[in-house]
């Protein structure tokens, strides 16, 4: 329990999975009740900002409210649950979303999001402003390109910018 407009939390799993809790938010547990091994977030209501390293096959995290599941491997997304609605938005990767009691589940990518509530239907929006996050191959050896770019962990940034993409200039 999170208490108050301008309170946070963080966990971080052993395996270096992060959750970061918003404010006003409830979590009734972070581990399945039948098999603690297994990660799974019950989320009552508020929000919580999930970056998943890759689960092991078959063990995949699950995190669920009222309304919604959502299963995912290894990713990173934004869960919020209010009202009778639940809000996957996801950053990086794919999660599934599944409707709990409607039945029916949809995949969403990096860039979308998908809401399960009374009346509305099943389907991966896109983020208005676009998708939010670039796949580079950092691991290709290339070390030049169209600019200076920097990468700490998981970001990377563009310093300065060589050329244009729309001109010789």
């Amino acid at each position: 329990l999170t208490e108050g407009s301008r309170s946070r939390a963080a966990l971080e799993y052993s395996d270096t999975t992060r959750l970061e809790i918003g404010p006003a938010t409830v979590i009734r547990h972070l581990a399945d009740p039948k098999d603690r091994a297994r990660k799974h977030v019950r989320l009552e209501t508020g929000h919580v900002e999930a970056d998943v390293v890759k689960q092991p096959a078959g063990r995949s995290m699950l995190l669920s409210t009222a309304e919604a599941e959502v299963s995912v491997l290894g990713t990173r997304f934004t869960l919020m649950a209010e009202g009778g609605a639940t809000r996957v938005q996801v950053e990086e990767g794919a999660v599934e979303f599944r409707r709990v009691k409607e039945g029916g589940s949809i995949v969403v990518r990096s860039g979308f999001y998908a809401v399960v509530a009374p009346g509305r239907p099943l389907e991966a929006v896109p983020v208005p402003g676009g998708v939010r996050a670039l796949e580079l191959d950092l691991a290709s050896g290339r070390s030049e390109g169209e600019g200076e770019w920097s990468f700490l962990g998981r970001s990377v940034r563009q310093g300065r910018v060589l050329r244009y993409a729309d001109s010789d200039a």
